[in-house]
């Protein structure tokens, strides 16, 4: 499979006939028909895969994350970044290289889930940021061109305003990931699913047919694409207003504006201290992006449209809501 991801030429081959299908879908606005010469290479095998890093490369390795099943280390020599993750996946980045290996050891559906979502999509985010394209941990909505950034971690609500404001009329970047330039202010986008948790399937009622869909092996929430809430998919945008949102047991919403300093504070986060050099200039952008666009915290409260309505004006004018149909979709 060949992808260009904003500039960025990349190859993927599968064994797994799972891994490939879920990374069809979720790179599918960025497939080509070839890759250019320098493409980064992405090869996943498996499953029962042979182990491809050796306990010594492992040892040798600092931390740079502490999952909740393993951790993911940094080997200098080489600039590998390294996992035998719960030990069901192995991955071995050669990032300055534009190369990564993903052996799915274990044998379930979980496995190769775990393989086709969050270790595929360190081992992308670290081959990227060598090429200049530094990742932030954030939704992305954007109307005219115009996009509002929602930053924070799993839980903080992202993915529920991301709903609201698909259903409002907004195009849809990202609902997990996006891409910074060296500005700070060029976003581009990373349009995978939206992940929906069960809290979030019953606050919008567009969504309630997921009550009867099982989740996919291995995933806590439900893959929804934008288009399901009347998204449109845009691949790059303006960064209008930078917001951290989190969940409030209020009614109305809450928009407060909070200064560079603070912003940077909460963005620090998302730079995986691997590469000095490239981790440097991974700072530096969010520094750019935390002094030049105006940041908010929001205290998003229980009724949805009153948190679109509050965020809207930060964009100016707003458009009509889009009719969304409460069926479930084909």
């Amino acid at each position: 499979m060949a992808f260009c991801l904003h500039g960025v030429s990349v190859r993927v081959t599968c064994e797994p006939e799972a891994v490939a299908e879920a990374l069809a879908q979720r790179l599918r606005a960025f497939r080509v028909d070839a890759v250019a010469d320098d493409a980064a290479l992405v090869n996943v095998t498996g499953p029962a895969a042979a182990p491809v890093i050796s306990d010594e490369t492992l040892d040798a390795a600092r931390v740079v994350y502490e999952g909740p099943e393993g951790d993911l280390r940094y080997y200098d020599v080489g600039d590998r970044v390294v996992a035998d993750y719960a030990h069901r996946v192995q991955i071995d980045v050669h990032a300055r290289a534009g190369s990564a290996h993903l052996a799915v050891t274990g044998r379930t559906s979980a496995d190769l889930m775990l393989a086709a979502y969050p270790l595929f999509t360190v081992s992308l985010l670290e081959v990227l940021k060598r090429r200049g394209r530094f990742a932030l941990h954030a939704a992305c909505l954007a109307r005219d061109g115009r996009g509002l950034l929602l930053a924070g971690t799993s839980g903080s609500g992202k993915s529920t305003l991301a709903a609201a404001l698909l259903r409002d009329g907004f195009d849809f970047l990202g609902d997990d990931t996006v891409f910074l330039d060296a500005t700070g202010r060029a976003v581009f986008a990373f349009p995978d699913e939206l992940d929906v948790s069960d809290a979030t399937v019953e606050m919008v009622p567009e969504l309630s047919w997921l009550r009867r869909r099982a989740k996919r092996p291995g995933r806590l929430k439900h893959a929804v694409p934008a288009d399901v809430l009347g998204g449109r998919t845009v691949l790059d945008c303006m960064a209008t207003a930078l917001i951290f949102p989190q969940v409030a047991r209020t009614v109305r919403s809450v928009l407060e504006p909070i200064g560079p300093a603070d912003a940077l504070r909460e963005l620090l986060p998302n730079v995986l201290l691997t590469d000095a050099t490239a981790s440097q200039a991974h700072l530096d952008v969010l520094g750019q992006l935390a002094r030049r666009v105006p940041a908010f915290r929001l205290s998003a409260g229980t009724v949805l449209d009153d948190a679109v309505q509050t965020l809207a004006p930060l964009l100016g004018p707003g458009t009509q809501p889009r009719s969304i149909s409460q069926t479930e979709p084909t």
